[in-house]
């Protein structure tokens, strides 16, 4: 899990860019002409060509995984299943393989995602973490896909200092786009680009080929332009060096207000003034979009802008909304671009609405919309967007399931269902989940300060004659969650108008998980996450256990048989066994000895502290900041109902 906390985290540094419209226009805006040609630069921008789709071939597309599957999909054009892949399947079969450095599957669940697929390889861009937090980054493949005799073929291995910023197969190689390293003042030093290709009489990959990106970035930084952040994105994927300068003819470079092409020999092409810091979203040899903010009016817009004519089209824009407005490219195919804007109907209710740009026609038509489903942990529509063929794919649900959902891109006003479950969510099992959301709005000026959002079970009729009143209690928990004094809100109209976000306080409650222990006693988890301002927020939780019988909400003392001070010193002594666990590098508490830890947590616990119960044992849960750092969140100490009960189970 760290890993891709990483990973997610890195990635969406590299696309800070991405937030904007909420509404689309039919209408296109008049001819803009921002290219300014001055000395030294050229007209010379290389002729369009047809763009080829994110995938590797015309016949297989892979889908691109969900994070909460154990499966890989590829797909054809038509829509069919040509492989179906189980990660447990993979790493069963790896024996061989070094676990430290190739885990695709891990005992505690999901690992390793493939972030493309080629010529019958799955590519894997991971991290290996060492002693004191160090890491560096890892490529490597994973073949026999076609029969299942999976091998794994190691590629690269960076250093502490390289970053990874595409994985791309290209035209019969797998690319690596990296950096260097940094410099004594944390500048990015350079950029390389390996390609990798497969020899079947070796059984091997090769490093074919090394491309030098010197010449790019070097005539870069003495304009005082830098490619960082200028990668070209399409959805998800971020396409290598190699493919862009292939199909475009030049890498874009970006100064603190202009954009500039940048071919491979360094010579700069083309320069595009925006008046302002812009990163490139995506770009190919006709075409570049890009998203604009404009803080000033609160404006986000959508743009489509002719690289060889200087032609800005505008095909977007919504005025800025405080519950957070945004736009996202999707994908492309050629000239038809698919993107979606996004807004709030209410606080933490999130609707897309997806549409197709066409570029050489200039129109812009809508093709469907869909909104979040509580308790399902996604925004159905847009979630790994793939193109395959005739059809394009998203995470959508379905009675309980995440699954693929598909749409003929000629007719996508009509969803259908594939039939691939990715994933369930037993909570749905049980019953169903609704949810409160409430905004207070400043009564002189309209900006909204404080929005709150609180998901809530619904227990279904069959599994208790008191649902109806253990629905009422979880719904009444939400609206408190919900509720807040209106007038301590001392900012002043003029603050919201320049900043809103900075006056904001959001309060966001969602469902982990409900279950039945013992076949009596309903469990029901739920995590959230406050912001008030400032570098980091606070992630509350709340744990209820109800029983099906009576329809009572129970707790410690309902089951537990000893004095609170028994209980404390029985937390605090499994406290101490856990932080024996940690080496003296790893140890996220402040005590440093097995006296100053049982200390700390003597002082916190108490028969109404945050209590987790499971089918095998509760977790008595610390706050962030009472026996451990702040940044590792709630530190979990599991005590089996063997110890505190005196029997294996919940139930007497």
């Amino acid at each position: 899990m760290k890993k891709k906390i990483f990973n997610l985290l890195f990635a969406g540094l590299c696309c800070l860019m991405i937030a904007g419209c909420g509404s689309v226009t039919e209408e296109t805006a008049d001819d803009n002409e921002d290219i300014v040609e001055e000395d030294g630069y050229d007209d010379d921008v290389p002729e369009e060509e047809d763009e080829p789709g994110e995938h590797s071939s015309d016949e297989e597309y892979f889908i691109l995984p969900y994070f909460g599957s154990d499966m890989f999909h590829i797909v054809d054009g038509e829509g069919d299943i040509l492989y179906e892949i189980d990660k447990k399947e993979i790493q069963d079969s790896l024996t061989d393989a070094d676990g430290d450095k190739y885990i695709v599957s891990g005992e505690e669940g999901l690992e390793a995602d493939a972030v493309c697929f080629g010529e019958g390889f799955l590519f894997f861009d991971e991290f290996i973490y060492g002693d004191e937090y160090d890491y560096h980054p890892i490529v490597f493949a994973v073949g026999g896909i076609d029969d299942g005799n999976y091998k794994i073929y190691p590629l690269w291995e960076g250093s502490t200092e390289q970053r990874v910023r595409s994985v791309d197969y290209y035209n019969g190689s797998l690319y690596i786009d990296f950096i260097l390293g940094y410099d004594e003042n944390y500048d990015i030093s350079g950029y390389s680009e390996l390609a990798f290709t497969y020899d079947e009489n070796t059984d091997s990959f090769t490093c074919e080929e090394t491309h030098d990106l010197d010449a790019v970035f070097e005539k870069a930084v003495s304009v005082g332009m830098s490619i960082e952040g200028q990668d070209r994105h399409s959805g998800t994927l971020t396409y290598c060096y190699r493919r862009t300068l292939d199909e475009c003819g030049y890498i874009f470079a970006g100064g603190e207000d202009f954009l500039a092409a940048v071919d491979e020999s360094g010579k700069v092409l083309k320069r595009i003034d925006t008046g302002k810091k812009l990163y490139a979203f995506y770009y190919d040899a006709g075409n570049l979009f890009y998203l604009n903010s404009d803080y000033t009016n609160h404006l986000y817009s959508i743009f489509v802008t002719d690289v060889k004519t200087g032609k800005e089209t505008q095909i977007g824009e919504s005025i800025y909304s405080t519950q957070l407005t945004g736009a996202n490219l999707l994908s492309n195919a050629g000239d038809k671009f698919y993107y979606t804007t996004y807004e709030y109907s209410e606080f933490g209710i999130r609707n897309h609405r997806v549409y197709e740009y066409d570029a050489a026609e200039g129109t812009n038509t809508f093709l469907y919309e869909e909104k979040t489903v509580p308790g399902s942990g996604i925004v159905p529509a847009t979630e790994r967007f793939t193109l395959a063929g005739d059809y394009l794919y998203y995470l959508g649900f379905d009675d309980g399931n995440i699954t693929w959902m598909r749409r003929k891109i000629s007719d996508a006003s009509v969803p259908e269902k594939t039939g691939i479950i990715l994933s369930h969510i037993p909570m749905f099992d049980l019953g169903t989940v609704s949810y409160v959301s409430d905004t207070y709005v400043c009564p002189d000026c309209g900006t909204d300060l404080i929005m709150e959002y609180c998901e809530y079970f619904i227990l279904d009729d069959e599994y208790s004659g008191h649902a109806a009143e253990i629905n009422d209690y979880l719904e009444q928990k939400a609206l408190e969650m919900s509720d807040w004094e209106k007038d301590y809100y001392e900012t002043s109209c003029t603050d919201h108008s320049e900043r809103p976000t900075f006056c904001q306080v959001t309060n966001s409650f969602g469902m982990d998980s409900a279950f039945v222990i013992d076949g009596r006693y309903l469990a029901v988890d739920m995590s959230g996450f406050w912001y008030g301002g400032g570098s980091a927020g606070y992630y509350p939780r709340a744990y209820y256990l109800f029983d099906l019988e009576t329809g009572e909400s129970l707790s410690i003392n309902d089951f537990y048989t000893g004095t609170e001070k028994e209980f404390i010193e029985l937390v605090a002594k499994k406290t101490v066994e856990n932080f024996l666990t940690f080496d003296e590098y790893s140890s996220p508490y402040y005590g440093s000895n097995e006296d100053e830890v049982y200390s700390d947590a003597k002082s916190f616990v108490s028969f109404g502290g945050l209590i987790r119960f499971t089918d095998d044992g509760i977790y008595y849960c610390f706050l962030p900041d009472e026996v451990a750092v702040y940044q590792v969140d709630y530190v979990e100490i599991f005590i089996p109902y063997e110890e505190l009960l005196g029997r294996e189970t919940l139930k007497p």
